[in-house]
């Protein structure tokens, strides 16, 4: 497994994609996926156990390009 810390984010984060991007590729239901990205914009912090390691990198890298502020932990 590997984490994502998910710190904050970025005037212009694309909310609807980081949503969908959580919920189809990290595998968490719609409704968690919307309430991590609200909670993100109201300043909370998440940290989220995925699958493998490709699934991680490939979520970090997008929600990079999101705007999410985000750093990889083992």
């Amino acid at each position: 497994m590997r984490k994502i810390k998910f710190i904050g984010w970025k005037e212009g984060m694309r909310k609807i994609p980081f949503t969908k991007l959580l919920h189809n590729e990290g595998g968490l239901t719609l409704r968690d996926a919307k309430d991590i990205c609200d909670g993100i914009l109201d300043g909370k912090e998440y940290i989220i156990d995925f699958e493998d390691e490709q699934t991680a990198q490939n979520i970090f890298k997008k929600s990079v390009e999101y705007q999410v502020e985000c750093e990889l932990i083992d």
